[in-house]
């Protein structure tokens, strides 16, 4: 039933976006490729042997919907800024996916998923994200000194990536439902809420 609904769904709102169709094909195209390996049959499955991106696919799914893709359809043109952005966008999202698969790194093995958590050791698993909560970090800051006035919205380019770095050893032990499907995915979408609210106050 929800196959149904959404499939309807999807038909009268595509019809609605039509001009943007080809803006989409990259999106379906990465999605399937990542949601392959979990249709029942044999040609699908074999993919969860080759597919050793699981975390850059998601990751570049997220990134390209969430920031890319809306960005390809109000903006007049391309500009370093929308690829600055789209990196930090990238490099916020990439150690939460991290983090959704070291939970799921013993599913992962048993069904034979190659992914960096699978296939490297822990510490270096924790370095890089080190080093993607830095690159956040920094290209928050190159935002603020090239674009940005309003030093609160500069802080609140900050704030998920703090907070996912201290989340990191609770993480990693837990399989918490709300912890992952709360706390974590809705870092993802906590700096547009605050700058919205920002944005709203100034203007009162």
């Amino acid at each position: 039933m929800l196959f149904i609904f959404a499939s309807i769904a999807g038909m009268i709102f595509g019809m609605r976006i039509i001009s943007y169709w080809l803006l989409f094909l990259p999106l379906v195209f990465f999605t399937l490729l990542y949601t392959a390996p979990k249709f029942p049959h044999s040609i699908f499955k074999q993919l969860e042997k080759h597919i050793i991106g699981k975390t850059f696919l998601l990751t570049l799914v997220w990134t390209y919907a969430t920031a890319i893709l809306p960005m390809l359809i109000t903006s007049a043109e391309w500009t370093w800024l929308n690829t600055v952005f789209s990196i930090h966008r990238f490099t916020l999202i990439f150690p939460i996916c991290i983090l959704f698969d070291i939970r799921d790194k013993r599913a992962d093995r048993i069904t034979g998923i190659k992914s960096i958590v699978t296939l490297l050791p822990a510490k270096t698993i924790r370095r890089i994200f080190n080093v993607f909560i830095l690159l956040h970090l920094l290209t928050s800051a190159l935002a603020f000194f090239v674009k940005m006035d309003n030093f609160l919205i500069y802080i609140t380019f900050l704030i998920p990536s703090i907070i996912t770095y201290r989340l990191y050893p609770k993480a990693i032990k837990s399989t918490n439902a709300y912890l992952f499907y709360f706390v974590l995915d809705g870092l993802m979408i906590l700096a547009p809420v605050c700058y919205f609210l920002i944005i709203l106050f100034q203007n009162i």
